[in-house]
Parts: C-alpha cells; structure tokens; sequence
C-alpha cells in the first residue's frame, strides 16, 4: 500500500496548503512507530486529525529551516549593502552564498526538525517539540552522533525528489509546455518527498530508540556510582 498512499500524499501535497495531510500522516506515523504497531504506515482516514498535526509539523519546518534563513536575510541585507552600492556585486553574491548555505546546513545536519517531530509524536508535547529540549536532545552526548548519523543515512532517499525537481525545472524552460506536464512534474515531486519524509522519520525513530536506551543505561550507570 506504499505507493497509492504516496502517491496520494504527494497529490495532496502540490497545492498550496495541501502539504500539512503528507505531515500529519508522517506525525502519526510516528506514533504508531512508537506504539509498535507491526505495520505502522497509517491509512489515509481522519483528515481533521491530520490536517492539525500536519500544520503543527509544518511550524516546526518553517523554526528550525525557514525562520534562521530569513532571520539571516535581515542581518544579510545590511552586511552586504555595502558591497551592492559600491558595485562589488561577486562579493555580495559570495557572501549571501556562504551565509545560507553554513545555516543551511547547520538546520539540517543538526537534525532539530525530526527530533521535534519525535517529541510531538510520542508526548503530544508541543512544548517540547518548539522549545529548548529539541536543541538539548539533538545536540546531547547520547544523541548528537546517533542523529547526525541518521541524518547522513538518509541522504540518498532525497535524490528522487531531486531528480524529480530538476525535471521539473528544465520542464519550465521549455517553450510552450503544456501545463498537464508541469502538473505531473510537480506531482512527482512531492510525492517523492513525501516518501523521503517516511523513511527519514522510521530511520529517526529508530535513532531515538538507540538514544533513549543509552540514556537508561546512564541512569542505571549514575545510580550504581551513588550506591557504591
């Protein structure tokens, strides 16, 4: 049943505000994960549900991806402004580059945006998923190589998506192209998207299982030290 759900999800996706349903279905995903169910891939029912937890995943994306970039565009615009009236138009380009890209990768190899998820998934904690205890668990001695290492895992399961955005962008240079083509492209896309948030998510959970046990053995460990 993966691929009608997907390619309903990536359906769903291509309008404008349609991408909280492909969300809500990966939160909830999530929490069937986390109940261990032995089929965990939810059905496409209950689209109120979805629709607000799909919202609720979405603001985390937009805190810990869209809000540091436009954040920097702020303090970009007036480091570079200099450069703009003086002509130096390489160096601007230079620095605006460097500056988005190190953010970039920053939000996405620190993994914020799927341990929220996992907090939201599992407590309901919003809390949580948008506060400071998303960045400790991250970022923690327990966690911060399990996660960056779930995040360079999962790499490879963006390049359909990529290949698909890039057919869609040569689909866009083309003179005249018919917008059924345009239509597809795009769905492709998100569709592809959408499975890559799937597997992201089932590899994270299985990443937060790894970081959870290790930080039961460091009680156990703590405990045994007080005793002794």
């Amino acid at each position: 049943m993966w691929l009608p759900k997907v390619a309903l999800g990536g359906l769903l996706g291509s309008s404008m505000f349609g991408v909280i349903w492909p969300q809500g279905l990966v939160i909830e995903h999530l929490d069937n994960s986390s109940r261990g169910y032995r089929l965990p891939l939810p059905a496409w029912r209950q689209f109120g549900d979805k629709a607000v937890m799909g919202l609720l995943a979405t603001v985390m994306d937009f805190v810990y991806f869209i809000f540091p970039q436009l954040v920097a565009a702020t303090f970009l615009f007036c480091a570079i402004l200099p450069f703009i009236v003086g002509g130096n138009n390489s160096i601007a380009t230079s620095v605006t580059l460097i500056i988005f890209g190190t953010l970039f990768g920053v939000s996405f190899l620190g993994s914020f945006s799927p341990v929220s998820k996992l907090f939201f998934a599992r407590d309901g904690a919003v809390e949580k998923a948008l506060g400071r205890a998303s960045f400790r668990r991250a970022l923690g001695s327990n966690g911060r190589w399990i996660y960056f290492s779930a995040r360079l895992v999962t790499l490879p399961v963006y390049l359909p998506a990529l290949g698909a955005g890039w057919w869609l962008w040569q689909l866009t240079h083309i003179p005249a192209v018919a917008v059924w083509w345009l239509l597809a492209a795009l769905w492709l896309l998100m569709s592809c998207l959408f499975w890559a948030w799937l597997i992201v998510a089932q590899v994270y959970f299985e990443a937060d299982q790894i970081v959870a046990d290790r930080e039961i053995e460091q009680r156990l460990a703590d405990r045994k030290r007080a005793i002794s």
